[in-house]
Order: C-alpha cells, then sequence, then structure tokens
C-alpha cells in the first residue's frame, strides 16, 4: 500500500475497532439465529475485502476495512456460539478445538500460499498485495451459501418466540424516557446470577489476547527489520507458526474436557508468560528467535481456544451476546496492540512489546485463577 508500518497498523486497528458493535450483532443473533447473522456477515466481510482490493488511495482502503471489521465481528463469535449450542459442555472443547484447526491451517496453508501468491502477481508488473483480497473475498461469499445448509443450532433462544424483526425496529425507533433507556442499557449489559465470573472470564482473555496481538501483529515488521525477511519468507514463517496454531489447538481437543477448561486456560498462560519473557534474550538468531515465537504463540493458542468453551457455558441463555462481547473486547484489545505493538518496537525493540505483553499476561493469569466459576 506504500505506507509505513505505524499507518498500516492504525488501518488494522480500525478493521479491529468496528468490531465493537458485535455484542448487538450477537443479541439479534440469539433472537432470529446463529446461521443468518453468520451468512450475512460473511457476505459484508467479502465487500469489505473486495473494496481493500481494488482501493487507490488509504481512504478507501480503510472504508474497505472498517466494513470487513463489521463482517468479522459477526462471523467468528457467532460460528463458536453455533458449534457450542450442537456440543454438550462435557465435550466441547473437543469440538472447538478441531474447529480452531481453521485457524491453524490458514498459516500452514493459507498466508504460506499467498506469500507466493504476493510475489507471482508482482512478477507479472501488479501490486501484488491487492491479490489475496479477492481470494478473501470469493472465498467468504462461497461459505456464506454453505452455512445456508448447517443443521439449525440448539439453544434456549430457539425455543423462545420471537418477534418479527420489522416490530423490533419500530420498537426501537420509537422515543423512550430516559430512564427507559438506562434500564434497557443496563438490562442489555445483565449476564445474569453468574455476571460476575463471565465478565472475568472475557476481561481475563482479553488481557492475554492484547499480550499476543502484540506480538502477532509485530513479529513480521521485527523479523524484516532485524533478519531481512521478505514477503515469501515471511510467507514460509507463518507456515511455520501455523504448526504452533495446530499444536496448540489438537491439545484443546484432546485434553482440555479431561482436565478441565479452566485449568487449561491457566496452564497455557503459564506457558505463554514464559515465552513472552524469553524472547528478548533469543533474539540473537532468526533460527532461536523462531524458537520463542513458536513457545509464546503455541501456549497462546491453547489457552485461548480453551477460554471459547469456557464463556460459551458462563450464561447459556444469552450464549451469542456473551461470545460477541468477548470477541468485541478482544478487538478493542487487538486495535491499542496494533498501535502500541509496532510503536514499542520502533522505540524500545523486541523488549518493549514482550515486557508489556508480559505484564498483561501475569494479570489475566490472576482474574482467571480468582474470579472464574468453571460449569
Amino acid at each position: 500500500m506504500r505506507v509505513d508500518p505505524l499507518t498500516l497498523g492504525r488501518l488494522v486497528a480500525l478493521r479491529s475497532l468496528v468490531g465493537l458493535i458485535a455484542p448487538f450483532v450477537g443479541s439479534l443473533a440469539d433472537r432470529y439465529g446463529f446461521r443468518l447473522v453468520m451468512q450475512i456477515s460473511l457476505i459484508i466481510a467479502g465487500i469489505g475485502t473486495a473494496l481493500t482490493g481494488v482501493s487507490s488511495n488509504v481512504l478507501v482502503a480503510a472504508l474497505g476495512m472498517a466494513i470487513w471489521g463489521i463482517g468479522l465481528a459477526g462471523f467468528a463469535p457467532m460460528l463458536q456460539a453455533y458449534i457450542s449450542s450442537r456440543l454438550d459442555y462435557a465435550t466441547r472443547a473437543r469440538g472447538i478445538g478441531i474447529l480452531e484447526y481453521s485457524w491453524a491451517l490458514a498459516g500452514i496453508i493459507g498466508l504460506f500460499a499467498i506469500g507466493h501468491l504476493i510475489q507471482f502477481v508482482d512478477g507479472l508488473g501488479y501490486d501484488g498485495w491487492r491479490a489475496p483480497f479477492f481470494v478473501f473475498a470469493i472465498s467468504m461469499f462461497v461459505s456464506a451459501v454453505t452455512i445456508g445448509r448447517f443443521p439449525p443450532e440448539q439453544t434456549p433462544s430457539t425455543a423462545q418466540t420471537s418477534m418479527p424483526l420489522q416490530t423490533d425496529l419500530l420498537h426501537l425507533a420509537a422515543p423512550a424516557p430516559i430512564t427507559s433507556r438506562w434500564q434497557s442499557t443496563t438490562k442489555f449489559f445483565d449476564l445474569g446470577s453468574n455476571a460476575r465470573s463471565a465478565y472475568a472470564t472475557i476481561i481475563g482473555t482479553t488481557c492475554l489476547y492484547f499480550a499476543a496481538m502484540q506480538l502477532l501483529i509485530t513479529h513480521g515488521l521485527w523479523l524484516q527489520t532485524e533478519y531481512g525477511l521478505q514477503a515469501i519468507q515471511l510467507g514460509s514463517i507463518a507456515f511455520i507458526l501455523g504448526f504452533a496454531d495446530l499444536t496448540g489447538s489438537g491439545l484443546v481437543s484432546l485434553i482440555t474436557d479431561r482436565i478441565g477448561k479452566k485449568r487449561s486456560v491457566l496452564i497455557g498462560m503459564g506457558g505463554a508468560l514464559i515465552g513472552f519473557l524469553l524472547i528478548p534474550f533469543l533474539n540473537k538468531s532468526l533460527v532461536s528467535a523462531m524458537i520463542g515465537i513458536i513457545l509464546g504463540r503455541g501456549c497462546f493458542e491453547f489457552a485461548i481456544v480453551s477460554s471459547i468453551p469456557l464463556l460459551s457455558e458462563q450464561s447459556p441463555t444469552q450464549r451469542g451476546k456473551v461470545m460477541t462481547m468477548g470477541a468485541a473486547i478482544n478487538l478493542l484489545s487487538s486495535t491499542l496492540a496494533s498501535i502500541s505493538g509496532p510503536w514499542l518496537y520502533i522505540h524500545y525493540g523486541v523488549w518493549g512489546f514482550s515486557i508489556i505483553s508480559a505484564i498483561f499476561i501475569g494479570i489475566a493469569i490472576y482474574i482467571i485463577l480468582y474470579n472464574v466459576i468453571e460449569a
């Protein structure tokens, strides 16, 4: 895009920031169904990625990324909520872990292939960075059609009678007294008798997410600056890191249901903390630096995937809202990490983002350990 790293970080931050609408999307999904919301979200995200791909300036790219972010905010947590509704809590981590293989495969296959795609299109004399966005858009449109063939979700909200959408919109548009609006707002954020544990789960995983995203967003700049890696080499690095993600997700599907979701989250956070503390000392060569990244990222993946089934049962009757609240706060932390990660690296090097990330992981461990109740 011919922009500096800080500007690109702000574009990613914008994409994440619009995800704050996610809880409202989740509330609608609890009423009208997860599949419909997933389909609409994918179509919106596809439009956003296509717009980013054809953009001729930063403003158009920013608009495309904002639309893209809205779609992502509605899709990912709804898919997790949908899977959670189909599985008993005793086997839910296995299903969520298998679902999250997709994240790892995106790195093993997707980003690796995209590195080659960018280089190939560049060799033809075109802007290679545009090509992946069109691949994304087509994939999202195809997926939206496919999801319509999924079996219906099984959730307490499906048994409730829902008022027609038109009536809902008229009700929302009608003026209401200030006290009524305040009551509606507080009711929206009321997660029931287990609210403290639910919010602690959200806040704890958000601290972890912020810590990890500083590394995930900055590691490309770091490896390019200090070790001279270019797009195709970074694609190969993504291929390697994808196996770290796959290992984390695989362990969730194999052992988390047996040892407990909360315990798994804490074990993963502990491993990530060690990894982030070691990264500055391992930044002596590309191989040793990769060892630190793999340790931190793999443990993060194990913790964050284990947190999904843990969060899904904190308020089962409001599962869509709870899952999207978690996603929205994570996106907010990703927005901050998109700004803080590159800034800390540029001004303080690897020590900057790794120490700040380690501090936030320590906070996350404290919150989960003393405030979260497992179903």
